[in-house]
């Protein structure tokens, strides 16, 4: 995926890419690493696996608590929703079908 960032040791982020408020971004610790997830809405911020573009992760931010992981449900729908390319185009204002 062009829009992706290469970290050290081969890992991908493509949540690098994008150029957000910091409001916008979040540090989330998840696998003993600190992981950049994005603002998808509202309080759920999330990032994408590299190699398709898909919705990897995503968390419920809530308060000065720590974020708690969606379920599994949870993320099956969000990930139809908030792809990596539908979410450049929603940034941009512009539907993901190029109409």
């Amino acid at each position: 995926m062009s829009d992706c960032c290469e970290e050290g040791g081969g890992n991908c982020n493509p949540a690098k890419a994008l150029n957000l408020a910091p409001s916008d971004e979040m540090m989330i610790w998840m696998d003993g690493e600190d992981v950049l997830t994005v603002r998808l809405a509202g309080n759920i911020f999330g990032t994408w696996a590299c190699e398709d573009g898909s919705l990897k992760v995503a968390y419920i931010a809530d308060g000065d608590r720590p974020p708690e992981p969606v379920s599994d449900d949870m993320l099956t729908h969000l990930a139809d929703i908030y792809t990596f390319t539908n979410y450049l185009y929603g940034r941009q204002g512009v539907p993901a079908s190029g109409e």
